[in-house]
């Protein structure tokens, strides 16, 4: 629920998939992708090309992408499921 919690408190558009449980998921704007990423305390990966750092966890992934020295994008998507009792299913 701490997850939840943090991304209404952000203002972050949820989109819910009805199925066996509820899906959430969001692609987030840069300002939102920002925040998540100095959010999450997870150490950043670099990928192989040198230009990403990403940071996963079990339902978000952010990546903080390098165009020049100064000039970065950053972007995240969040992925949760619920049951019908409201816990998160991993």
């Amino acid at each position: 629920m701490k997850s939840f919690i943090f991304l209404a408190a952000l203002g972050f558009g949820v989109s819910a998939v009805a199925e066996e449980a509820l899906q959430f998921q969001a692609e987030l704007n840069q300002k939102q992708a920002y925040q998540l990423y100095e959010y999450l305390n997870v150490p950043a990966r670099p990928e192989p090309d040198g230009r990403r750092l990403v940071k996963r966890t079990d339902n978000v992934e952010c990546a903080k992408t390098s165009f020049y020295p100064g000039d970065f994008e950053y972007s995240c998507s969040v992925s949760l499921s619920v049951d019908e009792a409201g816990k998160l299913v991993p």
